[in-house]
């Protein structure tokens, strides 16, 4: 543990502003024995602790005042370190009134910084990857209030973890060597929310690309696209997210005719169809490749794509595969930032949707589309890619 106690007012003509105004400057550094955390964290709470510290007014951290979140007792005085500090060992006074003055220096180090979890929902006993950066500073994990166990060591960018039994959606906490840090979004325990859209009977099977083949369909996944773009199933390389091992990773060398320009943009479209594990009606002249979904129903669509830079864009439509082409209402562009996106898009479908279909009902498709300018050259990776129904048309 980092700890040195250090006086830096020495000048017995200095004076403080305390109930001794007059008084001499006298250090008790001595009654500072430690900290919560051998180092801390910029934005972290920080807790000194020591003896006789009841008294303290004013806490003096790197030259900054601070004010925020100050609870002080007898053994201890806790307070938010500035979150402009820079990194590095710092120093900081405790001032008490009667100009008495403690003086000590602490290492501000990296905190951690949550990106998101995979998978997203869960229930007691799933393992889940949090993902984000300096996760190696982390040692333990909290769903809600109740600790969880870590698997293997944390990693630069990772830590796994067990959802512990009895946790609900809630945050995640994390404890690191610079303090705690908590999630910004909620760890869905579909234990206690059913009907969450993540935990809802998923209608298509084929979420992971696990069966998928190159510009072809094998076990349900369908992809079709212009002779010179890159279709590749790989291994979900290090960082994916995904429920299965494999991810569709595509490389957009050029495009077709008639490029939608931007979002909205219209224009010929590769698109990649994800459908069903079979079996296929027969006989099948349409080539009908999709799900059975039901009539006057809602559904969202959900799943990850993750781009090579920030500003590609892909069109994600809910489809009636029979005799062509996607007219569930509810098409959505999206804008893509760099690494992994969540995505949800909401569809409908009608009766009439449904009367048109063959025979006489709906096989649904799930497509994304990527012709657009924005994306030439562009390198993206699509996986857990699924459909679930959430409710009566609107």
């Amino acid at each position: 543990m980092l700890f040195a106690l250090t006086v830096w007012f020495s000048c017995e003509e200095d004076k403080l502003t305390g109930s001794n105004p007059t008084g001499s400057i006298k250090d008790v550094s001595e009654r500072i024995t430690g900290f919560s955390n051998p180092k801390t964290g910029a934005g972290a709470t920080l807790t000194v602790l020591g003896n006789n510290l009841q008294d303290v007014v004013r806490v003096i951290f790197d030259g900054k005042v601070v004010n925020q979140n100050l609870v002080v007792t007898e053994s201890s005085v806790s307070f938010r370190v500035p979150t402009t500090v820079s990194l590095g060992v710092k120093q900081f006074s405790l001032l008490f009134s009667g100009n008495l003055i403690a003086n000590a220096e602490i290492e501000v180090i990296p905190l951690p910084a949550l990106s998101f979890a995979d998978p997203v929902a869960g229930n007691a006993g799933t393992s889940v990857t949090l993902h984000g950066v300096n996760m190696n500073t982390i040692t333990a994990v909290k769903v809600g209030d109740i600790p969880a166990t870590i698997s293997g060591t944390p990693t630069a960018t990772t830590v796994t973890f067990t959802v512990p039994t009895g946790a609900t959606t809630s945050k995640i906490t994390v404890e690191s060597t610079g303090g705690p840090v908590q999630s910004t979004f909620d760890f869905i325990v579909c234990s206690s929310s059913p009907n969450h859209v993540q935990c809802l009977p998923v209608l298509n099977g084929n979420l992971g690309f696990e069966n998928g083949t190159i510009g072809g369909s094998l076990g349900g996944d369908c992809f079709t696209a212009g002779s010179t773009a890159v279709w590749e199933i790989i291994a979900s390389p290090g960082g994916a997210p995904g429920l299965g091992t494999k991810t569709l990773q595509v490389r957009v060398n050029d495009l077709q005719s008639n490029p939608a320009p931007s979002p909205g943009g219209s224009g010929d479209t590769w698109r990649i169809q994800l459908v069903i594990n079979g079996p296929f009606p027969s006989p099948n002249p349409d080539n009908i490749q999709g799900f059975p979904v039901n009539p006057g129903r809602r559904f969202a669509i959900l799943g990850r794509i993750w781009a090579d830079q920030s500003g590609r864009i892909v069109r994600i439509t809910g489809g009636r595969r029979t005799p062509c082409c996607g007219d569930f209402a509810g098409t959505r562009d999206i804008t893509l930032n760099s690494g992994w996106n969540y995505i949800q898009v909401e569809v409908q479908h009608s009766d009439a949707d449904h009367a048109a279909g063959y025979p006489r009902n709906v096989h649904a498709s799930i497509q994304a589309n990527i012709n657009f300018t924005a994306n030439l050259n562009a390198l993206l990776r699509f996986d857990d890619f699924r459909m679930v129904d959430i409710g009566p048309r609107q």
